[in-house]
């Protein structure tokens, strides 16, 4: 899966700012939208085995594994979205909210290294927190 999601690294076309379509023949392919079945499923896979740190290990080296790809290919919204499904998945395996909140602690030094290393996502965020500003 993650060969797949860094495929366009090397082979990718660039929309809207994201290296993460890959062009074949007369259509565009997305690759993370695969990877997002196969994170669900690994995530799932890891829910019958509630209490093995191996298994929460390897799911979050495997968050860290997409969302740095995705990182690389600009794609920020999708690293959310794993993001945001590791949560959920990480929730079920627990039931504890220490869980979650140490996860978004993460997530949120997280937030600050990208908003320091892209200036448009820094952009999206100002905009954002200003909507109603009406600009002339």
């Amino acid at each position: 899966g993650l060969l797949l999601l860094a495929a366009p690294l090397a082979i990718g076309v660039s929309v809207n700012g994201s290296k993460n379509w890959i062009r074949l023949g007369g259509f565009s392919l997305q690759p993370s939208e695969f990877v997002k079945l196969c994170f669900i499923f690994s995530g799932a896979g890891t829910l019958d085995h509630l209490q093995t740190k191996r298994n929460l290990f390897g799911f979050v080296a495997l968050l860290g594994g997409v969302t740095g790809i995705l990182i690389l290919e600009k794609d920020i919204g999708g690293a959310a979205v794993f993001f945001a499904t590791f949560l959920i998945i990480a929730f079920m395996r627990s039931g504890s909210l220490r869980t979650i909140v140490l996860s978004i602690a993460a997530a949120g030094a997280g937030i600050a290294t990208v908003l320091g290393m892209f200036a448009h996502v820094k952009e999206r965020f100002s905009v954002w927190r200003h909507v109603w500003d009406a600009k002339n």
